[in-house]
């Protein structure tokens, strides 16, 4: 593989030419070219991808961890002219929507002309990081934690201190969702606000989905009460239910957490309810208010 750098004004465009892998020194060739950038104090960087071949799990992960050390440094860099086989591959690892991806690049160019990147902030890592808007249509996800989080799209243009550089706004968050597990579709953790706030256990339950479900957890911030949906859960230890319980019957949040469970759960405890909507109106009739998450956004000259 090798790898074209040329100048178009303030932009360094990257051309990857060849298959992108271990076994031909692919990544090393990436990680190199996108590091002489950094080192240069390039901060707009488009990497054209049209003429790549294969890609093997090692340069997918360099391709992201370029993507990281770009964004550290304060840059941004924006994938254009994707082949099949790596649109497909990003769709596949939803890395899509943690990526700005364009058609080509001149769509690229456009979007630096400006000097502008729009960015929202992740709100389980925020304020430390930050996401490009990409255009998702209000779907982001943190390229540091992993967890995926949805607004209103207008939220990230609609404010009146969003066209003004240097100043944040705030951004209500309608949904997150995480995966415990990063080769499986069918394992979900999801937190809805509302009041009450839901969080939906899907697929496994144990001691590392429990990992997840006490990250959604602490986005709760008291005295919101909260339902943990677990009726879509296939596979449980007993050390996971038991920490959940634990998690959801402790003296300071034994008032403000319910766990509705599958209908052939073999364990039975405090803090359980087996009707959604009778465990929806319990927890309102305590009147502790709707959670709400909010994050902010911002325009950062790139």
């Amino acid at each position: 593989m090798r790898i074209e750098e040329r100048a178009i004004g303030p932009v360094r465009v990257l051309s990857v030419i060849g298959d992108i892998t271990s076994l031909g020194g692919g990544d090393q060739i990436l990680k190199d070219a996108v590091a002489g950038l950094i080192a240069r104090g390039q901060k707009q960087v488009v990497l054209e991808l049209g003429q790549a071949g294969s890609i093997d799990s090692t340069g997918l992960g360099q391709l992201f961890r370029s993507l990281m050390d770009v964004r550290r440094s304060g840059g941004a860099m924006l994938f254009c002219q994707l082949t099949k086989k790596i649109n497909d591959l990003l769709q596949l690892t939803r890395l899509i929507i943690v990526v700005d991806v364009y058609d080509s690049l001149d769509d690229a160019l456009r979007r630096f002309a400006t000097g502008i990147v729009r960015e929202i902030a992740c709100p389980v890592c925020a304020p430390t990081f930050w996401q490009i808007e990409t255009e998702s249509r209000g779907v982001s996800a943190c390229s540091s934690c992993g967890v995926q989080f949805s607004y209103p799209a207008t939220a990230m243009h609609a404010s009146r201190n969003a066209s003004q550089p240097g100043v944040d706004w705030k951004v209500p968050i309608d949904g997150l969702r995480w995966r415990p597990y990063a080769d499986s579709d069918s394992d979900e953790v999801k937190l809805v606000p509302g009041e009450p706030a839901v969080v939906t256990i899907t697929g496994r339950l144990d001691l590392f989905t429990l990992d997840v479900v006490e990250t959604a957890w602490r986005l709760t911030n008291p005295p919101s009460c909260v339902l943990f949906d677990a009726t879509r859960v296939t596979a449980w230890s007993r050390a996971g239910w038991d920490a959940l319980e634990a998690l959801c019957t402790r003296r300071e949040d034994s008032q403000r957490a319910l766990i509705l469970p599958p209908k052939d759960a073999p364990f039975t405890g405090a803090g359980r309810t087996l009707n959604y909507d009778g465990a929806i109106a319990e927890l309102r009739s305590r009147r502790r208010g709707p959670l709400r998450i909010e994050t902010v956004g911002r325009l950062r000259t790139a």
